[in-house]
């Protein structure tokens, strides 16, 4: 009777221990890694500052671009860079032109290509443009950035996000 005793307790303190080691359901081993991919498919991740100091957003639905906008209000210049899907490294596309729409101030400001050193047959990750409203400490309240990639129309939106000027 008094190793049935021991065998209950040790039973019961065994499915204690495996019950609050047990991964919760959906989330077994490569599943949370899965599920945080969709997510970022669909465009639910999380931006932080990019690789040049400046503000990060979705470009396009695809998943495939990212844009960063960097204003230094020293020159009145705001500058834009295409990012790749991991918002780490200079994406060159081919565009004319995109377009910064700032909502404080509000301002629309066309930014040109400046190629980085390297990028080369019409391709291009750095966009500058200046305006006299982007003088100022800021921050700024960025609403979008606009364009076509081969022809393709892409939109940033950042609803209100706030960017620092550079320092």
């Amino acid at each position: 009777m008094k190793s049935m005793r021991w065998m209950m307790v040790a039973c019961l303190l065994g499915a204690v221990l495996a019950w609050g080691c047990t991964p919760p359901a959906g989330d077994k081993k490569g599943d949370g890694d899965k599920k945080a991919k969709e997510k970022e498919k669909e465009g639910d991740h999380e931006h932080g500052i990019g690789p040049n100091g400046g503000t990060i957003e979705d470009f396009g639905k695809d998943g495939k671009h990212h844009v960063e906008v960097v204003i230094d209000g020293n020159k009145k210049e705001a500058t834009i860079y295409v990012l790749d899907e991991h918002q780490k490294k200079a994406k060159p596309v081919k565009s004319d032109k995109l377009t910064l729409v700032l909502k404080d101030p509000a301002v629309r400001v066309e930014c040109k290509p400046v190629p980085l050193d390297g990028e080369k047959d019409g391709l291009c990750s750095r966009f500058v443009g200046k305006d006299d409203k982007l003088a100022g400490k800021g921050p700024f309240a960025l609403d979008t950035v606009n364009g076509e990639i081969a022809g393709k129309p892409y939109v940033a939106d950042y609803e209100g996000k706030k960017v620092e000027p550079k320092k």
